[in-house]
C-alpha cells in the first residue's frame, strides 16, 4: 500500500481485504463509500475485525469488534450493513456529517431512516447518542451532501424544518414538477445551487424556467450557493427566517445551536439583525 495515493478507493479497499483475511468486511467511512454514499474524507480503508486480531499495515485502519457487526454483501464484497456503519459513525463523525452519511445510505441502499433509528435505539456502542440524534434528522429522498446541510442549518437555528423533495403531480397522476425542499402551505422554496461550470448551462435553463413556474402559482425562492453555508451562515439564518416570517410562518426564537456545526466567517451577528 506504500503507493495507496495512487490508487482509486475501490482498488485500495479489495487489497485491504486481501492483506487481513480475517477481516469482517469493509467498516465505517469505507462502508458508506462501497455502498454509493458520502462520508467524512479519511485517507484509510476501514476494516471491522474480530476483537483479537490486530493490524498496523499502513493505509488500514481496523475497527475491533467483541460479537461479528451486521453484515452486508455490496457488488460481492463484505461490507458493515448501513444501520450498523450509521451507528459505528457516531463515534468519530460529527453531526451535521452523520446526517449527510445516513441521508445519503437512505439514498443509495434500501435502508430506511426508521431503520437507522431503530438499530441506533438498542445499540450499545461508542457514540451510539450522537447516532440517535442523528438519526431523527435523516430523511429519504435527499440527492445530495449540501442539501442534507442547508436543512441542518435550518434546523439547528430553531427554524421549521422544510419538507425534502416536494413533488407535484397532474390531475392524472404524473409527475409535473418538483423542488429540493420548501415549505408548501406558505409557498416558500429552499434549493441548493451547485452549479458550477458552463457545460451544465442546459440544466440551469431547465432549472430557471421551472424556477418561472412555481414564482407563476405565487412560490419564493431562497437559492442557497456555497459561500452561504460555509461563509455566511449566519446571513443565511437570517435570510430563511425573515422570508418565512414574511409569508406567515410561526417562528420562535432563532437557536444558536447552528454555530457548533457551521463557523462563520461573515461576522453577521443573528441575533441583532
Amino acid at each position: 500500500m506504500s503507493a495507496e495515493h495512487d490508487l482509486d478507493f475501490e482498488t485500495r479497499a479489495l487489497a485491504a481485504l486481501e492483506m487481513v483475511p480475517g477481516a469482517y468486511g469493509l467498516s465505517h467511512q469505507s462502508a458508506v463509500t462501497w455502498c454509493g454514499g458520502i462520508a467524512p474524507d479519511t485517507p484509510d480503508i476501514h476494516l471491522a475485525v474480530p476483537h483479537r486480531l490486530r493490524c498496523e499495515l499502513p493505509g488500514i485502519r481496523v475497527h475491533r469488534y467483541r460479537t461479528a457487526p451486521l453484515l452486508w454483501t455490496r457488488r460481492g464484497v463484505r461490507v458493515t450493513a448501513p444501520a450498523q456503519t450509521f451507528t459505528d459513525l457516531g463515534a468519530t463523525t460529527d453531526l451535521v456529517d452523520l446526517v449527510v452519511a445516513g441521508d445519503s445510505l437512505v439514498r443509495r441502499t434500501s435502508v430506511t431512516p426508521s431503520e437507522l433509528a431503530a438499530f441506533a435505539r438498542q445499540a450499545h456502542s461508542n457514540g451510539v447518542g450522537r447516532a440517535r440524534q442523528a438519526s431523527e434528522f435523516v430523511r429519504a429522498d435527499v440527492d445530495s451532501a449540501q442539501e442534507s446541510r442547508s436543512r441542518m442549518l435550518i434546523v439547528l437555528a430553531g427554524l421549521p424544518e422544510p419538507t425534502v423533495n416536494l413533488r407535484f403531480y397532474t390531475a392524472e397522476g404524473a409527475l409535473l414538477r418538483r423542488m429540493d425542499m420548501g415549505y408548501k402551505a406558505i409557498k416558500v422554496a429552499v434549493e441548493y445551487d451547485g452549479r458550477q461550470h458552463i457545460e451544465r448551462k442546459a440544466n440551469w435553463g431547465a432549472d430557471i424556467g421551472r424556477r418561472e413556474y412555481f414564482e407563476g402559482l405565487g412560490w419564493r425562492f431562497i437559492i442557497l450557493i456555497a459561500s452561504d453555508i460555509w461563509t455566511i451562515p449566519g446571513r443565511t439564518v437570517r435570510r430563511v427566517h425573515d422570508i418565512l416570517g414574511e409569508r406567515g410562518a410561526k417562528l420562535g426564537p432563532v437557536h444558536d445551536d447552528w454555530r457548533l456545526h457551521f463557523p462563520d466567517r461573515g461576522g453577521f451577528d443573528v441575533e441583532s439583525a
